[in-house]
């Protein structure tokens, strides 16, 4: 049997009967360093089968991949965000604060690739979650997002403004004023 029929089919389904017991010692596997394409669709297969199990590991696994989301190599890029949008979409309400902390330890990172890795995982997060209430979030979200307007590394601060798009895209347009309000305060002190 191909080792990539394995992982990214049958593994999950034994991962789910063993979830428990398993997590904790495959995860980290997959986390460690480089990202690979491989390993980052294996994530992708495994968080869709055990969703908010993941939860618990975000500290280990969204670290690996913010470099991997602001690689340059288009294979790389691609399976790593596919592999954030199944780890994001398998947040839920009660571990979004975990990821929420995980994001902003990523935008104020030294290296710019984090620092991009997580403004786009922003971005992807507000696309691929429909557990989380995203209009309850934006506050918390554009706060991460508009320091970056100022970084030093130009592939950040586009990444951050895409990243912004996304997340006011979640408020209803009933409700634009006050957040439009704050982006043009915040831009005005940026200067």
């Amino acid at each position: 049997m191909d080792i990539h029929v394995f992982v990214c089919c049958l593994f999950p389904q034994q991962v789910l009967a063993k979830q428990p017991r398993i997590l904790p010692t495959v995860l980290p596997r997959l986390a460690c360093p480089p990202m690979t394409p491989f390993k980052a669709r294996a994530l992708a297969s495994l968080a869709e089968v055990v969703t908010t199990a993941l939860v618990p590991h975000l500290d280990v696994l969204l670290p690996a991949l913010f470099p991997a989301i602001a690689a340059d190599a288009p294979d790389e890029h691609d399976a790593a965000v596919e592999a954030a949008a199944a780890v994001s979409g398998a947040v839920d309400e009660a571990g979004v604060h975990l990821l929420l902390g995980e994001l902003h330890r990523g935008c104020l990172a030294d290296e710019p690739e984090v620092r991009k890795g997580a403004a786009e995982l922003v971005g992807i997060f507000c696309k691929s979650n429909d557990r989380v209430d995203m209009e309850e979030r934006v506050p918390t979200l554009l706060g991460q997002l508009l320091p970056l307007f100022a970084d030093t590394d130009e592939a950040v601060v586009k990444t951050a403004w895409t990243a912004t798009g996304l997340v006011t895209s979640q408020i209803p347009k009933v409700c634009m004023y006050t957040p439009t309000r704050l982006l043009r305060k915040a831009s005005a002190l940026l200067g």
